[in-house]
């Protein structure tokens, strides 16, 4: 029923255009009809006229409002339906369309401003770089931080120290980078990521700095703390028997000395019993001496740290050779031995060897574990590798027992250097493996396993 007037109204129109012109011609080829003809020929044209207004009379309206829409004038409104108006359904639903639009672009530019005011008040500052030599500033943060107001030539953040300058224009997007940034006054660390979006400019590369020099001195003084910690007690308890035992060698040496007669005999039984405790004082502090030696040793050990040779390589083939050369070691006889990759095809870019040497020393120390066990049978001990990819695609190796487990004290300090809860270990190992972690972008974690014992986990 929409164009039913309109189809009425032109139907008619054009039935009055039609016999118009049929009377003009016939007027026309009849003689002594002039006047009759112009008549006609007037109403011929006042006809085309009607049609042409009864065609046009609302399209000029729903123009005049598209081209308002268009420039998002939302003041302009189509008037009220006239009694006669063809189309009220039309105009009816194009109302609707212009309120809906509106309120939708009104609800988008809501989210802006709220999307912008929390940009503006962030504390850390978002920078992005677009094309090769443009440099903008998106909030109160960052121009706070460089100075330079809104946008600057990327050659003006030379002022900054050339490396900063040189690594922000090479950053690639996901990239995460600690830089040294000069600030006219003092150098600070700074905690870099990158990422790439697109604008109504083309491509560019949104990065977030983050000054950690807190936090890093806050954690570095706590690690100096935690390192003093366990320095000064395995000092002491390597010195403070050996003053004791340096002391009383001096004494039992005094007494020999007295004791000895001028052909250099010894004189009395006194000075021969105190000659026989100096000689074996002497010795324990020979044994000292080398366990001191040890430890420096051990030190000097954790400060060399091997070179990272990343390749890639699939974790499956690297169980194997682990499953074929742990099999051969007396401590793994009684311990059943699980390998799991998912998927079985997967790969790690990581430096082979190191990761072999890690897994080898935290299944060691599993198997240490569970032999020290003694309210349990050997035979129903367990050691479980697997490696899988989360939802980041981010890689996991993780080592399960079902030993004892480490308690709660020990796993906050157990990757502490030179920290043990062993009698005879060397607090190394853990240390070690937490650095060869690092080297690699990653991080290991200890946790207690599901079902009880350990659980080490090396995230990539």
């Amino acid at each position: 029923m929409i164009f039913k007037r309109f189809s009425h109204a032109l139907y008619v129109q054009l039935l009055i255009l039609f016999f118009c012109l049929l009377g003009l011609v016939y007027f026309i080829l009849t003689p002594g009809y002039y006047a009759v003809s112009m008549l006609m020929a007037l109403m011929s044209m006042a006809a085309c006229w009607a049609l042409q207004r009864l065609v046009t009379k609302h399209n000029r309206q729903y123009t005049r409002l598209l081209q308002a829409a268009n420039h998002l004038d939302f003041d302009n409104r189509l008037p009220p339906a006239p009694i006669d108006c063809s189309f009220p359904e039309l105009n009816q639903q194009l109302e609707k369309l212009l309120y809906s639009w509106q309120e939708q672009l009104q609800r988008q530019a809501l989210e802006l401003k709220h999307c912008q005011a929390m940009i503006e008040h962030m504390p850390i500052p978002l920078i992005s770089i677009q094309g090769e030599d443009t440099v903008h500033f998106h909030n109160q943060s960052a121009r706070r931080f460089f100075e330079l107001g809104d946008f600057c030539k990327a050659g003006d953040l030379r002022r900054f120290g050339e490396d900063f300058y040189y690594a922000l224009c090479h950053l690639k997007p996901g990239q995460q980078q600690l830089l040294n940034f000069y600030d006219g006054r003092q150098t600070r660390q700074l905690s870099v990521q990158t990422s790439l979006y697109k604008s109504n400019k083309g491509q560019e590369i949104l990065i977030s700095l983050m000054d950690i020099e807190a936090e890093l001195d806050r954690n570095q003084l706590q690690a100096w703390r935690e390192m003093a910690s366990v320095l000064s007690h395995e000092l002491l308890n390597s010195i403070t028997p050996v003053a004791s035992l340096a002391e009383t060698s001096q004494t039992l040496l005094e007494d020999c000395r007295k004791g000895i007669m001028s052909d250099g005999s010894i004189g009395t039984p006194r000075a021969s019993e105190a000659l026989d405790d100096a000689y074996e004082a002497s010795q324990v502090l020979a044994r000292r001496a080398k366990g001191l030696m040890d430890f420096v040793s051990n030190y000097r050990q954790l400060q060399n740290t091997a070179e990272i040779k990343p390749q890639i390589f699939t974790l499956a083939e690297l169980f194997k050779e682990l499953n074929t050369l742990l099999l051969a070691d007396s401590s793994f006889h009684n311990i059943e031995l699980q390998f799991e990759t998912e998927p079985a095809s997967l790969q790690l870019n990581a430096d082979r060897e190191l990761l072999e040497q890690l897994l080898i020393n935290l299944m060691k120390n599993s198997a240490q574990a569970m032999a020290e066990q003694s309210n349990q049978a050997s035979s129903g001990h367990r050691i479980s590798v697997s490696a899988y990819l989360d939802r980041r695609n981010r890689c996991h190796v993780e080592v399960l027992d079902n030993g004892p487990g480490i308690k709660a004290e020990h796993q906050k300090r157990i990757f502490l250097p030179f920290y043990t809860s062993k009698n005879d270990g060397s607090g190394i190992g853990l240390a070690m493996a937490r650095q060869t972690m690092v080297a690699h972008g990653g991080k290991i974690s200890v946790h207690d396993g599901p079902s009880g014992g350990a659980l080490f986990r090396l995230s990539f």
